[in-house]
This record gives C-alpha cells, sequence and structure tokens, in this order.
C-alpha cells in the first residue's frame, strides 16, 4: 500500500527523548498511510531497549554509525517510501492529532510540495515562523514543522555540517509551492545543537549558512542580503554567540538563567 507519510526520527544515546518522540506520534501511527522510520546511531545507553520494546509503531528502522544528524538524516530518506516526508528527531514531539493530519493531505493542492506551521517549544509558546526571503535571512524555518514533497528530495549536502536543512531549503527555494497551516504541526526540542550557547557552534551555523547563501540559485538580491547579513552575524557571533537569537533567548528563559 503506497504511503502518504513517511515519519523520519534520528537519535543517538537518547533513550527517553527517543521514547517521548514515539509516544508523542503513538496517536497517528494508527494510520496505515504511515510509515515511521528511527535511524540510530549505533547509540550505547537504552535507545535500541525502547525501538524493541516499540516495534509496533515502527516500520523500519537502522543501527549503525553515521556521520552525524543530516547523514542519518540521508539514511532514513533513502529508506522511505511516503509521498511527502516528516523529520521528528529524538526530543521532538508530534502535535497534530489524527483527524487534522488527514484533512491536511485530503485538502491540499496537488502543486503544494512544501506544507509548513508555526511550532511549540517545551513550555507551550508558540513561536510565529513564515517562509519569506526576510525570514530566512534570519534563520531557518523550524524542520520539524515541515512536510516536504517527495520531489524536493535529493540528499541533504553534508558539506555544510550543522545547516544542512537551511542550504537544502534555499537551494530549492525557486522550486518551493509553499502553504502554511494551523494548528502548529510540533513540538520543538530546544536543546539541540541549533540552540547550543558554543560559540564554536554559533559561528558555525552562519558561516554555513553564509556558504549556502553565496552557492544558491536564488534572486541576486536576495543572495547578496543574504550573504552579508550571514558574514555579519558570523563575525558579531565571535564576540557575542548568543547575541540576537531567539531561540537562545527563549532556552535561557526556560532555565531560568
Amino acid at each position: 500500500m503506497n504511503k502518504i507519510l513517511s515519519i523520519i526520527t534520528v537519535n543517538k544515546d537518547a533513550a527517553e527523548d527517543l521514547l517521548l518522540t514515539i509516544n508523542s506520534l503513538a496517536p497517528i501511527l494508527t494510520w496505515d498511510k504511515i510509515e515511521f522510520i528511527i535511524v540510530d546511531g549505533l547509540s550505547s545507553d537504552k535507545s535500541i531497549s525502547v525501538i524493541n520494546d516499540n516495534k509496533g509503531y515502527i516500520s523500519k528502522f537502522i543501527s549503525e554509525p553515521d556521520s552525524g544528524i543530516y547523514d542519518a538524516m540521508n539514511k532514513g530518506i533513502s529508506m522511505s517510501s511516503g509521498d511527502w516526508l516528516w523529520f521528528l528527531n529524538s526530543g521532538d514531539q508530534s502535535r497534530i492529532n489524527l483527524r487534522d493530519l488527514k484533512n491536511i493531505f485530503l485538502d491540499i493542492n496537488k502543486n503544494v510540495n512544501f506544507i509548513y506551521s508555526d511550532f511549540f517549544i517545551n513550555n507551550n509558546t508558540i513561536i510565529k515562523q513564515t517562509l519569506s526571503h526576510f525570514a530566512l535571512m534570519r534563520g531557518m524555518i523550524n524542520h520539524q514543522s515541515i512536510f516536504y514533497k517527495r520531489n524536493l528530495f535529493g540528499r541533504y549536502d553534508l558539506s555544510y555540517k550543522s545547516t544542512a536543512d537551511f542550504a537544502h531549503l534555499l537551494s530549492n527555494f525557486k522550486l518551493i509551492k509553499a502553504k502554511k497551516i494551523s494548528p502548529p504541526l510540533s513540538e520543538y526540542n530546544l536543546f539541540g545543537i541549533s540552540s547550543s550557547f558554543k560559540k564554536k557552534d554559533r559561528v558555525g551555523i552562519w558561516f554555513f549558512r553564509m556558504l549556502a547563501f553565496r552557492k544558491a540559485n536564488i534572486n541576486f538580491f536576495f543572495k547578496i542580503s543574504g550573504f552579508i547579513f550571514c558574514f555579519i552575524t558570523c563575525f558579531v557571533k565571535i564576540f557575542s554567540p548568543t547575541f540576537g537569537s531567539n531561540i537562545i533567548k527563549l532556552r535561557k528563559d526556560l532555565e531560568g538563567l
């Protein structure tokens, strides 16, 4: 039977987070049009036990070494067969019910290849997002709240390290026919690498975003403006890694720092 949606979850040594993600997906995994794929990076904790205990929900899984999160996501893409792809990694949670999920695909225009929504963070705050030139200069549309049509995908470019999803979105920007939906699809885990406080991580993210703008086949003004903005931000992050970061601010507020 053809699948409408492939949900891909990447995990490494995060058994508790993995269980959280599986439990959040359980109400929609009863639909036979969904496949659920877990790509584990040869975890040494109890992740495999969590997978074995929840095999009834899982369509496919592998556990083997990888070269990082985007390498693992590429493996998930290769294993998948759905018309649409949803990347919901360990610690992230589904916030969509089955009725609303079915309605999304029932009502979607056949020309749409990119469905996205706002998203929740850990304290139930809703973060608004819009796919636009200006929004992409400031950062990535939260990929946990995106359904990608398969025809937008080959593979993530691993040379972009921590920003391969951003580079992919930018390189496909001209091809995207987007639709924003309500309510939010997911709850984002604020404690991943993209919200790390470390200077190396913050500078690296903006450096690779700058490279993505330089290489992308997009509107010239958008390309130059994005490159310059990322270059300046990268320089600022060397001296103040958390300056101007909304997600970092939210994480600090949550931790009471």
